[in-house]
């Protein structure tokens, strides 16, 4: 599609879906690959569409209807991806690099193995979204902003592979336990106390 406007890919793109359906070539094979780098796509609605390896680099998706979608190993670095809804649409492997990711919805959006380096702005929701140890590698995510998108509720999948430092941002793990008591312990109720924690979690 080289040499077509942002219209014509859209335009291109629209012809293409129906009611949500696949992309088929003539053959029945998915069309992989596809180039819509630039298009202007913004508010379409390509919910339950096959993109997978698709060309969306610097793509408008502004608004666009991404819910069931299925974009796995496509191209979506510096896409405008503003309040879009990637509701439980699948992302594995693929590159959203700077992508602008401002109110977007990816509640059960799946992104194992995806790269998210430098995304601009905050996703609505990250509900239940699943990622993975390639994603934090690839998008070079600290402990810290892991720790962020699990309280948000984002599933990090296959948790024990993670970094010891990640598993503990994630975890809690080493914050201490607290104890508190509406009433003040006796020395013997305090020495049984400490005895009873350490025979459950370990005198460390």
């Amino acid at each position: 599609h080289d040499g077509m406007t942002p219209e014509e890919k859209r335009e291109l793109l629209l012809r293409y879906v129906k009611e949500g359906r696949p992309f088929f070539e003539s053959d029945g094979s998915n069309m992989r690959h596809l180039d819509f780098s630039g298009a202007n796509l913004s508010g379409v609605d390509l919910s339950r569409t096959v993109l997978d390896g698709a060309n969306l680099i610097g793509a408008n998706l502004e608004g666009v209807l991404l819910s069931g979608a299925r974009l796995d190993g496509a191209l979506l670095a510096d896409a405008n991806m503003r309040r879009a809804n990637c509701w439980a649409a699948t992302f594995f492997d693929g590159t959203l690099d700077g992508a602008d990711v401002t109110d977007a919805d990816f509640q059960m959006a799946q992104v194992e193995g995806a790269s998210m380096a430098g995304v601009v702005g905050t996703p609505e929701s990250v509900d239940e979204m699943r990622f993975d140890l390639e994603t934090v590698e690839r998008s070079g995510w600290t402990a810290e902003f892991v720790a962020e998108l699990c309280r948000r509720g984002a599933q990090p999948v296959g948790l024990n592979e993670f970094p010891e430092a990640v598993r503990r941002a994630v975890l809690g793990e080493g914050a201490g336990l607290t104890l508190t008591f509406d009433a003040r312990l006796h020395r013997f109720d305090a020495t049984a106390f400490d005895a009873l924690i350490a025979e459950v979690l370990g005198p460390d």
